[in-house]
Formats: structure tokens, sequence, C-alpha cells
């Protein structure tokens, strides 16, 4: 499934527990937290691509509008992302608590879903 910015912002805000109708103040900080937290996750992403048999990305994806695609792994825009994104927004409104709890699930998650590469080595024993 390819997902846009704006239903990745649809994402954040339910686990955020928060209504559409008050989430227009997110949505000006929104694009901004969404380039940084691409650009902390294009290892991961990667991963998967070298997982996938896929040609890995050089550098981040620059997300300009609400209706681009964020073209990374449904995973990582699913189950990474949107903590990522939320922990910021929570910094922002000074809500610490709810922060640390999505920075916690935002590393969990991290680990849990980034693809382990398996190589060849050699005993030299």
């Amino acid at each position: 499934m390819e997902f846009t910015a704006q239903m990745l912002f649809e994402i954040t805000i339910g686990l955020m527990n928060d209504q559409k109708s008050n989430s227009s103040g997110y949505s000006e900080y929104f694009l901004p937290i969404l380039n940084t937290v691409l650009s902390e996750c294009l290892p991961h992403e990667n991963a998967l691509r070298q997982r996938d048999g896929m040609e890995e990305l050089p550098q981040a994806p620059y997300i300009k509008s609400m209706s681009e695609e964020v073209p990374y792994h449904e995973e990582l825009v699913r189950n990474i992302l949107p903590y990522g994104i939320g922990m910021f927004l929570f910094l922002g409104d000074d809500e610490n608590v709810r922060a640390t709890f999505f920075s916690s699930k935002y590393e969990e998650n991290k680990t849990r879903y980034t693809a382990v590469i398996y190589v060849e080595t050699e005993d030299i024993y």
C-alpha cells in the first residue's frame, strides 16, 4: 500500500488520541518533523530495501506536500514514523510524559521492524 503524507498525518493524530478537527495546529509542524524522522529512519528503510533486493536510497526523501507519497516500506510508515512524529509534536506541546511514551515506542519499533541482514562469515580459527 502506498501512503501519502496526509495518510501518515491521520495515523499519527489517531495514535495521539486527537481529533482531526483539533489537529490543525499540528499540521503546520508536520512536514518539517516528517522530514526529520525520514532522515533518522533512512538506515532502517535501506535495511528493508536490502532485504527485499531493492536499490537503497542514497539520501532520505524530502516531502514537500501532504499529497506526496512517502516512499518507505509499509512497516516503517505504519509502525515507526507515527511514533517519531508524535514524539516531536508532543514535545512541542510540552507534553513530556506522552512524548516519553512515544519516544519509547519509536525506539522499540525501530528495533522490532528493522530487517536483519545476514552475511557470510569466514571462520579463521
